[in-house]
């Protein structure tokens, strides 16, 4: 019976947990958000590291002054230039609206 009431703790903060480490690892490694970045992924995939991006630099604007490779990564999906609010070109216009 405690396993059981056991798991049902662990496992709400499950997705909690790989949300979480999902944002450290966009921010602490600016290579592997530039590879997330690449046209090849999905749009979603995409969208999600921007996104994290987006918090972080609403936050920290000197963020992306740190990163000079990733910055010229988010210019490079700013210029696709799809007009919808949900596509990855949007988010990362929005941003580099913010760190100017």
């Amino acid at each position: 019976m405690i396993k059981s009431l056991y798991a049902h703790e662990i496992v709400p903060l499950q997705p909690q947990e790989f949300i979480k480490s999902f944002e450290e690892n966009v921010l602490n490694n600016p290579e592997q958000a530039i590879r997330m970045l690449e046209k090849s992924n999905s749009d979603t995939l995409r969208y999600q590291c921007l996104d994290v991006i987006h918090k972080h630099v609403q936050q920290n604007p000197a963020y992306l002054s740190k990163n000079p490779e990733l910055l010229e990564k988010i210019k490079e999906v700013s210029a696709e230039n799809m007009p919808f609010i949900t596509s990855p070109s949007y988010l990362a216009d929005h941003i580099l609206g913010i760190s100017k």
